[in-house]
């Protein structure tokens, strides 16, 4: 956390020498906008990413997805029900031999050892 305090600081010297701003403040949130929480809100809505892990195949400690704890969580906290099959409607996926029929050289490198697999195709 020092570390992150000294960029602050350093921060603050060029972009906030007057003290005016709070973009550059580490102590706490920035007020429930999109620039500190952006990410989580997509998770929880059109971006539902599912990760879980085993620590027997992986280096990452055990976690178990459970889409209803997930979907709870997103709306007790953002009031999102996350669409889990948004980007596999949106941008194909759902029926991949139909989906891709005419798509050709695109390297796919993920594999079962990837914690995003499931994002992934195979």
């Amino acid at each position: 956390m020092a570390n992150l305090e000294g960029l602050a600081a350093a921060g603050n010297t060029f972009y906030n020498y007057a003290g005016q701003l709070d973009c550059l403040d580490t102590t706490g949130s920035q007020g429930g906008g999109l620039d500190d929480n952006g990410w989580a809100v997509l998770a929880c809505n059109e971006m539902a990413m599912p990760f879980a892990s085993n620590p027997a195949t992986s280096m990452f400690p055990p976690m178990d997805w459970v889409p209803v704890d997930n979907t709870a969580m997103c709306m007790a906290t953002y009031g999102l029900e996350p669409q889990y099959e948004w980007a596999l409607k949106y941008y194909g996926g759902l029926v991949p031999k139909r989906d891709f029929y005419k798509t050709s050289n695109i390297v796919f490198s993920n594999g079962w050892l990837d914690p995003w697999h499931a994002g992934g195709l195979y």
